[in-house]
């Protein structure tokens, strides 16, 4: 466990290392993105940089879970896109049934085969990134099972349940990343009672994708589910829009409400008991 808490102290300090890093480049140099937005991710960005040169010399591809061939790769994650995709079909399907979503026949007059490659793409991307990260490195070197799980899932809603608040005033201090990320980490218990579903739902990815990774030892497993939700979410997201339900009752945020949390609990608890088989078939 010794290198879980390394690797998860060292995020931390990235993220204030970024954060102030991109306060001071916004306050000398404006640019024409919210200044909040540009804190987060810039400061992810900086973290992740500063982890692969700190940790490149320190893991191996099957310490991080990425046994087997390119191709067997490929095929493992293209096999977990595939079926996560088909898996989260029955809760769209739901959403628009209970009038919590409409089909936008707008949007689906777009040009669709951009739009999708489009997300496809940030898809790819986002998951290959964060799980080289929370799945890879964090569960590199682990003993036990429930305790690097459990640490792993809150460090990845931790993570992404930072949202800064836009402060005009702080967008010319060169400290100003510092606050926005400082005040964001100290608005988070208020927002853990707004946004209940979403929490529950980062909770649940993080042991869905944690399990996974513990159980099969196959990060690439992980990579192909986490592409499939963000891809399947925004693709969603995209082609409808909200309906008359509001927040307290089903929900109509397509990535926060109580019916995803409810089916994403099913699909983790069935993830339990079919991931072994899984990992005993690409063994084989």
């Amino acid at each position: 466990m010794r290198s879980f808490w390394t690797y998860a102290l060292l995020l931390l300090a990235a993220l204030a290392g970024g954060a102030f890093l991109w306060g001071l480049v916004y306050a000398l140099w404006p640019l024409p993105v919210p200044h909040h937005k540009l804190v987060k991710y810039g400061a992810l960005l900086v973290a992740v940089v500063i982890l692969v040169l700190w940790a490149r010399r320190r893991v191996s591809r099957d310490t991080l879970g990425l046994r087997g061939g390119i191709e067997s790769l490929l095929v493992q994650g293209l096999l977990a896109f595939s079926l996560m995709v088909v898996l989260l079909i029955p809760l769209w399907l739901f959403l628009l049934e209970m009038n919590a979503r409409f089909l936008d026949p707008w949007m689906w007059s777009l040009e669709l085969t951009y739009t999708l490659a489009g997300y496809l793409a940030a898809a790819l991307a986002i998951a290959t990134v964060e799980e080289l990260y929370f799945r890879g490195l964090l569960l590199s070197r682990v003993s036990g099972y429930w305790m690097p799980l459990t640490a792993s899932a809150l460090l990845y809603t931790g993570i992404h349940f930072l949202n800064p608040t836009p402060d005009p005033a702080l967008a010319d201090h060169w400290a100003g990343g510092w606050m926005l990320l400082a005040n964001a980490t100290l608005e988070m218990p208020d927002q853990w009672l707004e946004q209940m579903p979403r929490l529950c739902l980062l909770i649940l990815i993080g042991l869905g994708l944690g399990m996974l990774r513990l159980r099969t030892g196959c990060l690439a497993f992980c990579i192909g589910a986490h592409a499939a939700m963000v891809f399947s979410l925004k693709s969603f997201q995209f082609f409808t829009y909200p309906g008359p339900f509001g927040p307290a009752l089903l929900g109509s945020d397509a990535s926060g409400n109580w019916a995803g949390v409810a089916w994403l609990g099913i699909l983790v608890l069935g993830l339990w008991y079919f991931s072994l088989r899984l990992a005993k078939v690409f063994r084989n």
